[in-house]
């Protein structure tokens, strides 16, 4: 991972499958997804918190734009993570966004032709198969474009 000043964290979170995307001067720099497949306990909360903290800290991230959880549909582990991950960002000072689904969508439909070439083969993926992993990443992009209000996504590139 690269140091990049001002950055903003867009991030879908989840117990199992996070997305997460770095937009640094209107420039998705980073996109991928985060898994963690064991079951739930204190250690895996933990595991994915400090995690996502590394990213935070390697992005030099000064904004976080999130996902907004529905408790209504949430799972118990998935409220106490966003919990926990909300009061984090708060205590060190990281300003959070939050948006929810419908906001998001709505987001998505009114900029899809705004996605890069490198995100096309993802994005013709997720609409054939339309599993979770890559409607994370692309709730991911979308909340990090949202967060930095930029009306166009430049360059994008793949992690692994």
């Amino acid at each position: 991972m690269q140091s990049i000043k001002n950055s903003i964290l867009g991030i879908s979170i989840g117990t199992r499958i996070i997305g997460v995307a770095i937009v640094c001067d209107d420039t998705l720099v980073e996109w991928r997804i985060l898994t963690f497949k064991d079951k739930w306990t204190e250690k895996k909360r933990t595991e994915i918190l400090t995690t996502i903290q590394v990213i935070l800290s390697a992005y030099n991230v000064v904004t976080v734009s999130m996902k907004k959880i529905c408790p209504i549909r949430a799972s118990f582990q998935l409220i106490e993570l966003d919990r926990s991950f909300r009061w984090w960002c708060r205590t060190n000072n990281f300003q959070v966004k939050e948006y929810t689904i419908e906001q998001i969508r709505a987001f998505q439909e009114s900029t899809t032709h705004l996605l890069e070439k490198d995100l096309e083969y993802e994005h013709e993926r997720e609409q054939q198969i339309n599993t979770p992993y890559y409607a994370k990443v692309f709730e991911a992009v979308s909340l990090a474009q949202m967060g930095s209000e930029a009306p166009k996504v430049f360059h994008a590139k793949k992690s692994h």
